[in-house]
């Protein structure tokens, strides 16, 4: 973030790319706050992907892949239990969002298994 405001501060106009959704998520407020347009890339959450001036997320997001995954259910399943695996980061938290939202809304039980992202030392 620190980077961000300094690249903002010599002048940049355009910040384009981030490694995770928890990056994009922090970066983000600089560059919209100074009128900077910020292209978050593999940032997937779909906090990351709310409408707002000067930000254009580039890639797809979490509900995107949770509506494609959807299609390989039988299309009047219902009851099924899932379990979401995925890194406590914002993205995993947005992956148990949209599969809440996507399978829970079609009457399936959705429990999350929310992992620290690093080992501890």
């Amino acid at each position: 973030m620190s980077a961000a405001k300094d690249l903002i501060g010599r002048g940049v106009k355009i910040i384009a790319g981030s490694t995770s959704s928890g990056a994009a998520l922090q970066v983000a407020p600089s560059p919209i706050q100074n009128n900077v347009l910020f292209i978050s890339g593999a940032a997937a959450s779909d906090a990351d992907h709310r409408p707002q001036p000067a930000h254009v997320p580039a890639g797809r997001q979490s509900y995107q892949d949770v509506m494609t995954a959807a299609n390989f259910f039988p299309p009047k399943t219902a009851g099924k239990k899932i379990v979401v695996f995925a890194e406590d980061t914002a993205f995993g938290a947005s992956n148990v969002a949209a599969v809440t939202a996507v399978f829970g809304g079609k009457g399936h039980s959705v429990s999350k298994l929310l992992v620290p992202s690093k080992r501890p030392t």
